[in-house]
């Protein structure tokens, strides 16, 4: 029954990308869904779950957080996540892969126990949080870049990595 499947889902896939070959048309979304690989949907919900996670610190340390610092790093957080999530749920739609909008359980405990902190302390743990969360991005991204054969997210991962590379030098430098 298993082969029967994958022969049935293997010809709508040839047919759909010769139709679409022939037609001299962009593949749609459901042409795309056909191509996207587990791992490539593993990737775009994994990134934007970790994406979530950091909207959610930073909108949790523009009210939180004491420094002018601190604060305006929540405030640029909250506007680069917004956008990146916003062009990761583009690329995921154009594949028909489901990702969701909320932080990972794990994110959500760090979340839970930033909530609890104020002044100095909680800026301190956002710090610690924010770095956590960027080095698992970065690490995900990476590996993306090793493996991922789609060239839409190979390229988001290679902007996410010069961008974290870039963001986690310079709080080396300040912090």
């Amino acid at each position: 029954m298993r082969y029967w499947k994958k022969m049935v889902a293997g010809g709508a896939a040839m047919l759909i990308s010769a139709g679409a070959a022939h037609a001299g048309q962009e593949p749609s979304a459901v042409e795309q869904a056909v191509r996207a690989t587990p791992a490539e949907r593993s990737y775009a919900q994994s990134a934007q779950t970790i994406n979530q996670a950091e909207l959610a610190l930073g909108q949790l340390a523009q009210r939180r957080g004491s420094s002018n610092e601190v604060k305006q790093m929540a405030r640029t957080m909250v506007e680069r996540h917004s956008a990146l999530s916003a062009q990761l749920a583009d690329l995921a739609r154009e594949r028909a892969i489901a990702t969701g909008n909320h932080p990972s359980t794990e994110d959500n405990q760090v979340y839970d126990r930033l909530a609890t902190l104020s002044d100095s302390s909680f800026d301190e743990a956002f710090e610690q949080a924010v770095a956590d969360v960027h080095t698992r991005e970065l690490a995900l991204h990476r590996a993306e870049l090793e493996r991922g054969a789609d060239a839409g997210l190979r390229s988001y991962a290679q902007s996410r990595v010069s961008a974290l590379e870039a963001s986690m030098a310079q709080a080396k430098d300040e912090w």
